[in-house]
């Protein structure tokens, strides 16, 4: 990996105590910079002082990971300095300020993050509680009844959102908090309930960044020995920071920054982000006596890719289908399942030795990629990994086997069976499996029933051994229902079996239950850690605001929506507007060889806008 002249000029430029915002297009070595700008900041510093290296997802984090990984094995940065270098996702970073300093909290224990069927069964519990009067009008019908398309959204903001539009303000969070705006008694009521469940210990990950600014506001001690661990703090995708990031951001000052940035890969407007973000920061700073000099640097030499990969003669459209009426949702349908056809057909021949990437408009449709590959609806079942924010293979992991200790530890003996034998696997397969119980007909049923019953008393006796034999358990009926599960769920059940059969089973067994949940959480934290140090080989799917940071060899972005695809709506996704003109140019500029975009005919997206 060679490092460019203008890289090397702003190595050679940077200080203690000033802040270096470094704006660069896709592939021009933004992460790279980071890392080795950490670097020559933490020269001759204490051992104890570290580099922070923030940004958004999981997944750009085992990208920077990924890099620094890189530059270690060819030498540009120091075997001393990996030490020194703590990557975290903003959640990451809130929820270790909240678990190192929960006391000055008033939370009278260690915080637990809460499991999906937890969250759901809160969520439904307030829900009923709700005053009618205080429902934001947008909900509620012309008989001043909840809408009941529209509970689900109402729901979200109980799970923890609605502390955090209230605690910063709705008017920030763009079109997500667009309804909540003047609903402040309804936001200050799910505020209440949500503040009043974290004091019992549990939390979800939307509120946690109230908790971090609230400790922060309050405790200088904390922001002094914040900065003093970590002088050099490196922020990635500036451009994207919402205003709570932004607000805590300006609480810490740390003392030396790096800012890295892209205003063409502005994306996150929907969810808060301002495009004038970086000026704002820039003003900030150079209004702070504490730093010495505020300086834009510019990044123009491309390593990712040597084309330009969202050039129109770089990019493969490839049109599905013939004319079809875009508001019949059965054309549209027969469509889509003809673009999936495709888009595994691709993937089928460019697959060897090449990491590909599925990027989607919607979640829902990402999901329905996932599924179709999974499953041998056309041709073979293809492996995949499906990423983003609420489809963590690493949080499924820990729901399914908190879930399992829970059934252990409070269900009957049939219970868990039944739970082993049906419930795991419709979590983890994308197809409906019939359903198996002692007085089942057909053999695979049956058979599945009698593993299971081997597996409840194995997980009973031997936790560590069971999740082992578990991971067995669930390959064996993938490969019955010729099905796939995501790799990773396996993998993690493995590591962490391995790590329960460390401790003797009276060691385990002697744990409380809130015990072995910090034991779950703290292995599945460490392998989460150490699989971001490489990259796998296998097909990744995500929405594109998902796939920050990242590159791939190859993208294919399908480019399907809902059924907003008629020309004279306004819905309908059009480059010429800005924001999407931005995810386009992001998802593209992903890919190091090959892009192809799927879409329909007729639909294809004008580029260059």
């Amino acid at each position: 990996m060679d490092i460019s002249e203008d890289k090397i000029q702003i190595l050679n430029d940077l200080d203690k105590n000033t802040v270096t915002i470094i704006n660069g297009e896709a592939g021009t070595g933004k992460t790279l910079i980071g890392s080795l700008g950490g670097q020559k900041l933490l020269e001759d510093s204490k051992d104890w002082e570290k580099a922070l290296y923030l940004t958004y997802s999981k997944l750009a984090k085992r990208q920077i990971n990924y890099t620094i990984k890189k530059l270690r094995v060819e030498n540009h940065l120091k075997a001393d300095f990996i030490r020194k270098m703590e990557i975290m996702n903003y959640h990451s970073f809130w929820w270790h300020l909240i678990n190192h300093h929960f006391c000055f909290l008033g939370i009278p224990r260690k915080p637990i993050l809460s499991t999906k069927s937890e969250l759901k069964s809160f969520r439904e519990e307030i829900f009923c509680k709700v005053p009618k009067e205080i429902i934001p009008k947008s909900f509620l019908t012309k008989k001043n009844t909840i809408n009941k398309n529209k509970e689900t959204k109402i729901k979200e903001i109980l799970s923890g959102l609605g502390a955090l539009y209230h605690h910063f303000g709705a008017t920030y969070f763009g079109k997500n908090a667009e309804d909540y705006i003047e609903s402040r008694q309804f936001l200050k009521w799910s505020n209440d309930q949500i503040l009043e469940r974290n004091h019992t210990g549990y939390f979800s990950h939307d509120e946690t960044v109230c908790w971090a600014h609230k400790l922060l506001k309050i405790h200088p001690n904390i922001r002094s020995i914040i900065r003093e661990k970590y002088p050099v703090f490196i922020f990635d995708e500036f451009q994207d920071t919402d205003i709570a990031q932004w607000e805590i951001i300006k609480i810490l000052k740390p003392k030396t920054i790096i800012v890295l940035a892209d205003p063409a890969q502005t994306i996150h407007q929907w969810r808060g982000a301002d495009p004038g973000r970086v000026n704002q920061f820039r003003e900030f700073c150079q209004n702070c006596p504490e730093y010495i000099r505020v300086e834009t640097r510019l990044l123009k030499t491309k390593h990712r890719s040597s084309k330009n990969m969202s050039a129109p003669e770089n990019i493969n459209f490839i049109t599905v289908g013939d004319d079809f009426d875009s508001k019949d949702p059965i054309e549209f349908n027969k469509l889509k399942w003809n673009a999936k056809m495709k888009c595994k057909d691709i993937v089928i021949d460019i697959k060897k030795n090449k990491n590909i990437s599925v990027l989607c408009l919607t979640n829902k449709i990402a999901d329905e990629v996932t599924s179709f590959f999974r499953t041998n609806k056309y041709k073979y079942p293809i492996s995949c990994s499906r990423y983003g924010a609420d489809y963590s293979p690493f949080d499924k992991t820990r729901n399914l086997i908190l879930e399992i200790l829970d059934s252990i530890e409070k269900r009957g003996s049939s219970e868990i069976q039944y739970y082993l034998s049906n419930r795991v696997f419709q979590e983890l397969f994308p197809i409906k499996l019939v359903k198996c119980s002692r007085r089942s007909r057909n053999a695979e049923p049956r058979k599945r029933w009698r593993l299971a019953g081997k597996l409840k008393t194995k997980l009973s006796e031997n936790f560590g051994d069971g999740l082992l034999k578990l991971a067995i358990y669930i390959s064996h009926i993938g490969k019955i229902v010729r099905c796939r599960c995501d790799l990773t769920v396996l993998r993690i059940l493995k590591k962490l079996g391995e790590s329960i059969q460390r401790l003797n089973t009276k060691q385990w067994k002697s744990l409380s239950p809130t015990e072995k949940r910090i034991k779950v959480d703290s292995v599945i934290m460490q392998y989460e850690n150490a699989v971001a140090e490489y990259q796998n080989d296998e097909v990744s799917i995500m929405t594109v605001h998902q796939v920050k940071s990242q590159e791939f060899d190859n993208v294919i972005i399908f480019w399907f929506s809902t059924l907003a695809w008629n020309k004279s709506d306004g819905s309908r996704w059009n480059t010429c507007d800005q924001s999407h003109a931005n995810l386009f140019h992001t998802a593209c500029t992903r890919a190091k060889n090959n892009v192809f975009v799927l879409t329909p005919k007729g639909f294809t997206p004008p580029w260059p806008p």
